[in-house]
């Protein structure tokens, strides 16, 4: 709440540090790299079409980049040899959102393509991440066991 808080009263983020990741975002980027090996080339128009975003594939490096807020974009880049990665960047980004706000708008961004692995590979066998995204009525409409498939 401090970041609408913060917004509505015209006060600048007090964190800044948009360069450094937290704890929670290095364990975060940890626990969901795995899934993205699923993805495949021809996800990219579905995952463009899914995310509003725009997707660059080269070789095993993927690139997701959406704008998140008017001139505020996360980056979010993939490859099987250094695993996930996230960036934030934008004109607007350093005078309307702090790090540590604008990093939970990351982990939801990341959750989002978690979902939409989990839904375009329905007959393999996923990392147990890909299913905990979901809300328990999707998961009862899929006949998955909340929070494990």
């Amino acid at each position: 709440m401090d970041f609408i808080e913060r917004k509505i009263k015209d006060q600048e983020p007090f964190q800044k540090d948009y360069d450094n990741k937290t704890d929670l975002m290095v364990k975060v980027l940890e626990q969901r790299s795995e899934p993205f090996t699923f993805l495949t080339t021809q996800d990219k128009n579905k995952l463009e079409g899914f995310l509003g975003a725009v997707v660059l594939i080269k070789e095993n490096l993927w690139n997701i980049k959406k704008e998140v807020f008017p001139e505020i974009f996360i980056e979010i880049i993939w490859d099987d040899k250094n695993g996930l990665d996230i960036k934030f960047s934008g004109e607007k980004l350093v005078q309307n959102i702090d790090s540590y706000h604008i990093e939970f708008v990351g982990i939801f961004m990341l959750n989002h393509i978690l979902r939409f692995i989990a839904i375009n590979n329905p007959n393999k066998d996923l990392p147990e991440i890909c299913y905990i995204m979901f809300s328990r009525h999707y998961t009862k409409l899929k006949n998955w066991n909340h929070r494990i498939r």
